[in-house]
């Protein structure tokens, strides 16, 4: 599954090393009409397809229309809609396909400084929820806010705090939820009795350090 994942990375952001075969690999394996190759062809394996659906979003923007450099709300909008195709009865594969729309927000808002994504300020990861908000349907937004909420978390290895604002910054009724999502986060990369774990709820919300602590716990 992972070679599947690097190949469709080197699909949308190779060439460094042969353009020409790069060219003609893309070609080869991405499709005018199907925005959704190679992921929704038998070539991709069925346990291989959602990441391959993760990877693809690059080329589900350059369908759109976009600039790669700054790819802009309308592009969003059709992205979501392309990976709306995907058949519901494969609900993995549609929250796969959301989700690497979402992991290209953070990146997006803070204009490719990956160097700064965990210190990304109110009014960056606002415009990452707003543009969430242009998908279509809960589903959508719902895979996206928790994408972005991940890549701003990244397994714990970024300074918690701008995932913490992240879910602070989201309306009341969507709190519990990203925060829920947060702390799950914590308990699959945080050590158990760590002090990584004691130092996110210390900088969880009052309303949600019980809540923090008892998930983790602590």
């Amino acid at each position: 599954k992972e070679c599947v994942s690097g190949a469709i990375m080197e699909l949308m952001g190779g060439g460094g090393h042969d353009r020409d075969l790069w060219l003609l690999a893309r070609d080869k394996y991405l499709d005018d009409i199907d925005p959704l190759a190679p992921c929704s062809r038998d070539i991709i394996p069925r346990d291989a397809k959602g990441l391959c659906y993760i990877y693809i979003t690059p080329h589900l923007f350059e369908m759109a229309g976009a600039d790669l450099a700054m790819p802009q709300p309308e592009h969003f909008m059709a992205a979501f809609s392309y990976c709306g195709r995907i058949l519901k009865e494969s609900p993995d594969l549609r929250q796969a396909c959301f989700a690497g729309i979402g992991k290209e927000f953070p990146v997006l808002a803070l204009a490719r400084d990956i160097r700064a994504v965990d210190k990304a300020n109110d009014s960056e990861l606002s415009t990452m929820r707003d543009w969430c908000a242009l998908a279509p349907h809960k589903e959508a937004y719902e895979t996206c806010t928790q994408s972005v909420l991940q890549s701003l978390f990244w397994g714990g290895e970024n300074d918690s705090r701008a995932a913490i604002r992240f879910c602070s910054l989201a309306l009341v009724k969507e709190q519990e939820k990203c925060f829920g999502a947060l702390f799950n986060e914590a308990t699959i990369y945080l050590k158990q009795n760590g002090v990584e774990r004691s130092s996110l709820c210390a900088k969880a919300p009052k309303d949600f350090t019980a809540i923090c602590r008892d998930s983790l716990s602590i």
